[in-house]
């Protein structure tokens, strides 16, 4: 009985799994449909996602169709994305088939779609062709699209129609602004309008030709050290323009703009210009007299602020009738270091003295610049030293370091919402470089290097209690950063020693600058050409005679002197070699051979078909018959091992050393080339700074070791016995000397000429140009004919007319040293 159970119980389990089985079988899915697009759909983008709504709850996958062409298969999700676009404005249809279990399959209806219409191609333009456009006008053009879509457009500009770039990229607007064009050049353009459902039109290549109306130029005016204001023309920011000088007869530092007024100022007082009529051609309207050595400019709202180790602050709201309004004060003595800023009537004032004993210190002042009221500050004598100033809101930010030229350089940020009582609250690493100033453009400060190493910081202040720091402008021509403007998105830097360099501020690149010549050294004429070599920049700028610039030759080592001999130069770099350059195509010169002389070479003359080199401690002569062989005819040996100038008589040489320590003034006699020897010395004098030689007469510069300087003259007709013919007590010590005629030429303070006609009895002519040239810096004379090339280190190279010898003129100079303050007009 009990197996006959259990084989019922077996059959019945068996008839169950049947039973189920067949169920599963028979079991048929739920209904599915294209919902997206939908049928008889317009409209719908050129890369449509298809969307299945399917009620089934078993395994289920999908074979898409479009157009009768697989577009996806076995798919798992019921949604997919259109791969490649479609054409615009045409019929397409979409089938789907559902797969159960990989087996049952199912077709859906077909469902019919129409895809949009495109936007309609641009039918107005401007401007369209060959048309006259001002820079910093706008492209525009119509268009619309036939389903109402929102559209977006790219602009396209290039230099030929076939080189187009995208400059712009899903803008909103029919209009566009382009950067960056240059004057007086033709462009191409078009534009493309695109939906938001994929579809797009092109317009036609247009084309114009730019120019800039006069209200829209921009121009820079900016304070060399030769007394003049410079103006450039910076409308085409990536290749300024130098348009002219305005001539003065003494120094201008500091310059500023209000409305359209220059202000321009000198130590005791300050000029002021109207640009109304013509931004190129300043009119002097009020000179206002000051007798208090301020000079550099500062224009805050209409206040106006004059300002070196102390300052003052007028109200220009009558900008040609400045009323002063208060003095400021600082500590002094010392290195004075300063930076001024200014925010919603308050005027902030930081001055640092390093000072040894008893210790650096700062001290931060603030003012209400209408009244002058001190409304509060800080100070330290704790032996830090502090300077550069910008304000954003309830905070302050200055540049720290131990001292002026030790220790690394931090940016200190104050919370000043008490302003009676500054709190540091944070600071910032730089980095070990002396950096002066700060500058504020929107939510970026800029800190500004003194340290020659070519670099501005750039620090984002947006949260201004969390300055960060946002990369560096590099490349900065070499030079103390003296001063920074901003127009646009652009930084324009003022380098005493390189220049306007303008950098793009968006990615920290520098772009143009102009004037980047550094320090004037030795020069020389050769072939109707000027030679002068830029030891700040080791460059070589050749210039015809009329002081035009042919080229510039970079990565020049150094040269100590150079001497021109028909089409060939002798140049020396104080190392132990003659370079021999060709320079018959003047422009190109090109190494021909090189000399070795046993030691190092400081200076080099030529007389006749004889170059003489004089060596550390030796004079050598060559044979220069043949100029591209040279034979060494003789030479000496001279008891010092620091000899640097010289000069060449009819047959003599005179030579001396310039180092006070170790002192020697020598007379060689060259008249046999072949055997020079010593005929006079002196080994407790030196020379300041210059000899030179006439015929028979020997003049030099010389002091003793208790600086007595006396001008002494040589009468050398007889070559083996030298006789002073003539000395005279002078002041101080010259710079440069060259003849001319009759006359000895030397430089300090301006151009001294003396009197040689009768060598017995020099006398000083008359002193010329000091009051525009106020320096001792000038390191070369050079006399072609009847004009003198100056170099004087500040100011760059100076042409001078000598032919009147009692009243020389200035017949151009080229300015080097750039600059102390810029200005900017055209913001």
């Amino acid at each position: 009985m009990r197996r006959i159970f259990l084989v019922f119980l077996t059959i019945l389990l068996l008839t169950l799994l049947l039973i189920t089985a067949c169920q599963v079988k028979e079991v048929k899915p739920g209904s599915f449909k294209i919902i997206k697009p939908a049928d008889g759909a317009t409209n719908v983008a050129l890369q449509p996602t298809i969307e299945i709504e399917d009620s089934s709850d078993v395994p289920t996958t999908y074979d898409i169709y479009l157009d009768g062409k697989p577009a996806g298969i076995n798919l798992s999700g019921t949604s997919l994305k259109v791969s490649e676009k479609l054409p615009p404005d045409t019929y397409h249809t979409i089938r789907v088939v559902r797969k159960v279990l990989g087996k049952l399959e199912e077709d859906s209806p077909d469902i019919t779609f129409k895809t949009t219409r495109p936007p309609l191609k641009p039918w107005y333009a401007f401007p369209a062709k060959n048309y006259k456009f001002p820079i910093g006008s706008l492209l525009e053009w119509k268009t619309r699209d036939p389903d109402g879509d929102p559209v977006t457009f790219d602009v396209y500009i290039g230099e030929s129609p076939d080189k187009l770039k995208k400059v712009a990229e899903n803008i909103k607007t029919s209009s566009y602004k382009p950067e960056g064009l240059t004057p007086g050049k033709t462009y191409y353009w078009k534009v493309v309008v695109k939906d938001d459902k994929g579809a797009s039109a092109e317009s036609d290549v247009y084309s114009f030709k730019t120019y800039v109306p006069e209200f829209m130029k921009r121009y820079i005016y900016s304070t060399p050290y030769n007394g003049k204001i410079s103006i450039i023309d910076i409308t085409d920011i990536s290749n300024p323009k130098f348009i002219k000088s305005i001539v003065d007869s003494k120094t201008i530092r500091g310059v500023a703009i209000y409305k359209n007024y220059l202000y321009a100022d000198e130590d005791n007082e300050m000029k002021i210009f109207d640009l109304t009529t013509d931004k190129t051609t300043p009119k002097l309207i009020n000179t206002v007299t000051t007798n208090d050595g301020k000079r550099y400019l500062f224009i805050f709202d209409n206040y106006l602020v004059r300002y070196e180790n102390g300052g003052q602050v007028y109200d220009i709201t009558d900008p040609e009738n400045p009323e002063k309004l208060f003095s400021i004060t600082m500590r002094g003595g010392g290195h004075l270091e300063w930076d001024i800023a200014y925010e919603n009537g308050k005027l902030f004032v930081i001055a640092s003295v390093w000072d040894p004993s008893p210790g650096n210190f700062y001290e931060l002042k603030i003012f209400d610049i209408r009244t002058g009221n001190y409304l509060g500050g800080f100070s330290n004598s704790g032996g830090n030293w502090e300077s550069g100033v910008e304000v954003s809101g309830n905070y302050l930010y200055t540049l720290r370091r131990k001292d002026k030229w030790n220790g690394v350089v931090s940016l200190v940020v104050y919370d000043i919402s008490n302003i009676n009582s500054p709190k540091e609250i944070k600071t910032i690493t730089l980095e070990d470089k002396s950096y002066l100033k700060l500058y504020k453009n929107g939510d970026f400060l800029y800190a500004a290097s003194d340290d020659y190493d070519g670099k501005i910081y750039k620090i984002d202040i947006s949260d201004p209690a969390n300055p960060k720091l946002a990369g560096s402008i590099n490349n900065i021509k070499p030079g103390w950063i003296r001063n920074m403007s901003f127009i646009d998105s652009y930084a324009i830097a003022s380098v005493d020693r390189g220049g306007i360099v303008i950098a793009n501020t968006k990615d920290n690149s520098v772009i143009s600058s102009y004037d980047v010549h550094g320090w004037p050294y030795c020069s020389d004429i050769g072939n109707n050409h000027l030679y002068v070599f830029d030891s700040d920049y080791k460059k070589l700028i050749i210039y015809d005679e009329n002081l035009t610039e042919q080229k510039v030759i970079d990565g020049v080592e150094w040269i100590e002197s150079m001497k021109s001999y028909g089409d060939r130069f002798y140049i020396t770099g104080g190392g132990a070699e003659i370079d021999i350059v060709d320079i018959s195509d003047p422009v190109n010169p090109s190494l021909v051979k090189k000399v070795t002389p046993s030691m190092e070479i400081k200076n080099l003359k030529i007389q006749g078909n004889y170059l003489y080199a004089l060596g550390t401690s030796g004079l050598f002569i060559y044979d220069i018959t043949d100029p591209d062989n040279p034979k060494l005819s003789g030479s000496v040996n001279l008891p010092v091992e620091n000899l640097e100038v010289m000069g060449i008589g009819k047959n003599f040489a005179i030579v001396a050393s310039r180092d006070w320590d170790k002192p020697g003034f020598f007379i060689v006699n060259i008249s046999n080339k072949n055997n020079p020897k010593i005929v006079y010395q002196d080994l407790n004098s030196f020379v300041d700074s210059w000899v030179a030689a006439k015929d028979f007469y020997a003049f030099a510069l010389i002091s003793d070791k208790n600086w007595n300087r006396k001008l002494v003259s040589f009468d050398v007709s007889n070559p083996d016995s030298p006789k002073i013919s003539f000395q005279m007590s002078v002041d101080n010590w010259k710079s440069g000397v060259a003849i001319y005629k009759n006359y000895l030429l030397t430089y300090r303070n301006g151009l001294e000429i003396y009197d040689i006609s009768d060598p017995s009895n020099i006398s000083l002519s008359g002193t010329f140009f000091g009051d525009k040239y106020p320096t001792d810096s000038a390191a070369y004379l050079t006399v072609s004919g009847t004009y003198l090339y100056l170099n004087v280190g500040w100011y760059g190279l100076i042409k001078i007319d000598l032919s009147d010898i009692k009243n020389p003129k200035v017949v151009k100079d080229e300015d080097w040293f750039v600059s102390n303050q810029t200005a900017v007009v055209g913001e």
